[in-house]
């Protein structure tokens, strides 16, 4: 018996879709390019989302996170910055405010 409250959610009917070479080669593209291993998901995502967004790879996401490092490191040096040239110029210290300000936003951004 089925345990769940809304039964029209059971994936319980299946489609059978012939296609010819040419639409095969594609349909794999897509399917690997989507970095899925399993039509079913992929083709489920497309129908109920229209659009299959890509798994990122490892190597990805490590690039990413020492991108977001790289990018709070710098932003610690210019806040340093500030509180060095304080005192000295008020100037230097309107510019390396916007420095901090565009890598915040691009932090935000990441």
């Amino acid at each position: 018996m089925n345990k769940k409250s809304n039964p029209d959610l059971i994936r319980n009917i299946g489609y059978l879709v012939r296609v010819n070479k040419p639409e095969n080669t594609s349909f794999l593209t897509l399917l690997e390019s989507a970095n899925e291993k399993n039509p079913q998901k992929f083709i489920r995502d497309m129908m109920t989302n229209g659009v299959v967004i890509a798994r990122k790879s490892t190597k990805e996401v490590i690039v990413h996170e020492q991108l977001l490092a790289v990018l709070i490191e710098h932003r610690t040096i210019f806040k340093r910055m500030i509180n060095l040239v304080r005192n000295e110029d008020p100037s230097y210290k309107v510019s390396l405010d916007e420095v901090i300000k565009l890598i915040s936003q691009a932090l935000l951004k990441v």
